[in-house]
């Protein structure tokens, strides 16, 4: 596990506690390292992965993040979405169903590749052209992610993960 992706695991498992929403995209195995005390539901499109999930969650659910999420509201007291939203193209619409589904008080917290890390303002000036691997469509920059969630959670934060390729936490209170 390289520096970055321990640091996001260690800023999720310190806040993940309760009734947890994972959204995945059938990589990460965050879950597994959680308080066992969680009572987690992972969400996720390949049949593969939730199988596997079986082994640290409660509930696995196969389900196209694009939608509407198939839970009542106030539902989770944490939702985390680790490595997602740039695979998305309605980013939005996955800010507000986390935010519907979250109890009061609840946490939204997840991560995203820093499109304007180091290593991509070095590309960008020799004109190479972002990043694009995995399949991202979206590129977030501290204040395009700031903006983007403040629309549901007005006290939300991002912080800076890693230097040469670093990403981007964020942590959001309903």
């Amino acid at each position: 596990m390289n520096k970055r992706t321990n640091n996001r695991l260690n800023f999720f498992k310190k806040n993940v506690k309760g009734k947890v929403l994972e959204l995945t995209v059938g990589t990460l195995d965050f879950p597994q390292f959680y308080d066992k005390d969680c009572e987690i539901t992972v969400i996720d499109f390949d049949e593969d992965y939730l199988s596997k999930a079986k082994k640290y969650s409660h509930k696995q659910i196969k389900h196209n993040l694009e939608t509407k999420l198939p839970f009542p509201d106030e539902t989770f007291d944490v939702v985390v979405a680790g490595e997602i939203i740039e695979h998305l193209k309605d980013t939005r619409q996955l800010i507000e169903e986390a935010y519907r589904v979250l109890k009061i008080g609840g946490l939204f917290m997840g991560s995203t590749p820093n499109a304007s890390n180091i290593r991509a303002k070095i590309n960008f000036f020799f004109n190479i052209l972002p990043d694009v691997e995995h399949e991202h469509i979206r590129f977030y920059t501290d204040k395009s992610l700031s903006n983007q969630l403040k629309k549901c959670f007005p006290e939300g934060r991002t912080y800076f993960n890693g230097f040469l390729r670093g990403g981007l936490i964020w942590e959001c209170r309903k």
